[in-house]
C-alpha cells in the first residue's frame, strides 16, 4: 500500500524548530554550517521518526502533532488524488483527527496488529514553507492493522 502524507504548516514538535530565515531549499539534506541550524530535511527526518512512532504505537496521541491551522493530506492509492482536510474545519481536534482522519491506524480488534511502516522503498522531501514552516512529503509502504501483513506497493 502506498501512502503519501503531507502537512502544509509547521507541525514540527516543540523540541525541533525550523531555522530562522531559512532560504528556499528542499530535500537535498545537505550539510549546514553551525550558524544556520538544521536543514528542512534534517527537521523532517526528526519529525517523521517521532510522528510515525506515535502513529504505530499510540495513535490516540497523533493529534498532538497538529495545530488548528494545519492541513492534512494523505492517500492510500497512488492513482487516487489525496483529499486535503483543514483542521480549522474540525470542532474538536483531539478527537476528530483520530476518529475522522486516522481511524485506520487504530490497533486491530481481531488480532491486535498495529500499523507497520517500511520507508526503504519510499522517499522523504522537506522544503521550507510559508512563515518558516516545513512542508513534508513522505512516501513508503504501510501495512494497516488487521491486514494480515499483506502489504501492497
Amino acid at each position: 500500500m502506498s501512502m503519501t502524507d503531507s502537512a502544509s504548516t509547521s507541525p514540527v514538535p516543540p523540541s525541533v524548530s525550523p531555522p530562522p530565515g531559512a532560504g528556499a531549499g528542499g530535500g537535498s539534506g545537505g550539510a549546514t554550517s553551525s550558524n544556520t541550524g538544521p536543514s528542512p530535511l534534517q527537521i523532517g527526518k526528526s519529525f517523521i521518526k517521532q510522528y510515525y512512532k506515535v502513529l504505530s504505537s499510540s495513535p490516540e496521541h497523533i493529534h498532538k502533532f497538529y495545530k488548528s491551522t494545519s492541513s492534512i493530506s494523505h492517500g492510500f492509492e497512488p492513482s487516487v488524488p489525496a483529499e486535503t482536510v483543514a483542521l480549522s474545519d474540525l470542532d474538536d481536534i483531539s478527537t476528530e483527527v483520530r476518529t475522522k482522519l486516522f481511524s485506520w491506524a487504530e490497533p486491530s480488534a481481531e488480532d491486535g496488529s498495529v500499523v507497520t511502516l517500511d520507508f526503504e522503498r519510499g522517499a522523504i522531501d522537506a522544503q521550507v514553507s510559508v512563515g518558516g514552516g516545513v512542508l513534508l512529503v513522505v512516501t513508503g509502504l504501510m501495512t494497516l492493522p488487521g491486514s494480515s501483513g499483506k502489504a501492497r506497493p
